[in-house]
């Protein structure tokens, strides 16, 4: 290339031309520099693409994290109010559980069984229904088992509900044991007021002189139906009453002298004859072997005894069939 001449392929010129009389300007740029600008104008326009990319997702990730925090709060709200019935429920579940064994040891202190050892085994603790996650089986209302939820999800409200539904489960088995115990406490202290209603304790331990059913009479010599049985013994040892009951007439009764008349229930009445002196007074409550009287010889008797009889629905009945040896 001469002297004063320029290499045009080398570079570009920018000329500003005015409106009035002033100088062109000519401004000349080598070619890499254009190439230079061009780089750095694409690289901005591609690094502001991929920071408004950026931005537009963080704040979609942002707006749907927002989201679901959202929902978890409402989730947890919601399971926060779930979890206080479950506890108020496990606690009425509780209360009705004590009040089981409190029944149950009624049941057994009635015919006299021994309670603390198995109040022990049968008490069903809260630890068994909540404990690892696990619904075991137990002695009351034990009858399903819940495997433990291995889901990582927040909202456990299905196994929540899981939860209610075998405690329901244990309710309904519980009003059926406590319908039962009730039913059971009601039999056994029926039973056992029968069984103490029922006379079969010796008013005395004596000898018997005359039985039950067709005799002569001691002085008119003929014979006469005897409703109960004569037990002789020494003169002024105690008369015991049978069975558990209610004295309905104590007092000189004819024939048969200072006479207790005692209604026990059930059909039951037992009557004590020829006494020589009584203990007890019409309208009181006496225990099976309370003393009653006094054995005698009052009324029309041959000597120290005591008439003993025994009537169900207000027939007499051969008393030996009653009394225990």
């Amino acid at each position: 290339m001469k002297k004063g001449q320029h290499n045009y392929k080398s570079i570009y010129t920018f000329m500003m031309i005015p409106n009035d009389e002033d100088k062109i300007k000519t401004y000349n740029f080598p070619k890499w520099t254009l190439k230079v600008l061009t780089y750095i104008l694409v690289s901005l326009l591609i690094i502001t693409f991929i920071f408004t990319y950026s931005f537009l997702d963080m704040r979609k990730q942002y707006a749907k994290k927002s989201k679901n925090i959202e929902r978890l709060e409402i989730i947890n709200d919601k399971q926060k109010n779930q979890i206080s019935q479950l506890e108020k429920y496990t606690q009425d579940i509780k209360e009705k559980i004590d009040y089981l064994n409190e029944l149950e040891s009624e049941v057994k202190g009635l015919v006299g069984l021994e309670t603390d050892d198995d109040k022990d085994k049968n008490e069903l603790s809260l630890t068994q229904i909540q404990g690892n996650g696990d619904v075991n089986n137990t002695n009351r209302g034990g009858l399903f088992k819940r495997k433990t939820d291995k889901s990582l999800d927040y909202d456990q409200s299905g196994a929540l509900m899981e939860i209610k539904i075998n405690l329901n489960k244990i309710e309904e088995s519980l009003s059926i044991e406590e319908n039962n115990f009730n039913s059971l406490k009601t039999d056994v202290a029926d039973q056992l007021n029968y069984l103490a209603a029922r006379p079969t304790g010796w008013p005395n331990r004596g000898r018997i002189t005359s039985p039950f059913g067709i005799r002569r009479a001691p002085k008119r010599g003929a014979s006469t139906f005897h409703k109960g049985v004569d037990i002789a013994n020494s003169y002024g040892s105690s008369i015991k009453a049978a069975a558990k009951g209610k004295v309905v007439s104590a007092g000189w009764k004819g024939g048969l002298g200072y006479t207790v008349l005692i209604s026990h229930g059930y059909g039951f009445t037992t009557l004590y004859g020829h006494n020589s002196s009584l203990l007890v007074k019409e309208g009181q409550q006496v225990e099976k072997g309370q003393a009653i009287a006094k054995l005698g010889n009052s009324g029309n008797s041959t000597g120290p005894h005591v008439h003993f009889e025994i009537r169900v629905n207000d027939n007499p009945v051969d008393p030996m069939k009653y009394l225990g040896k």
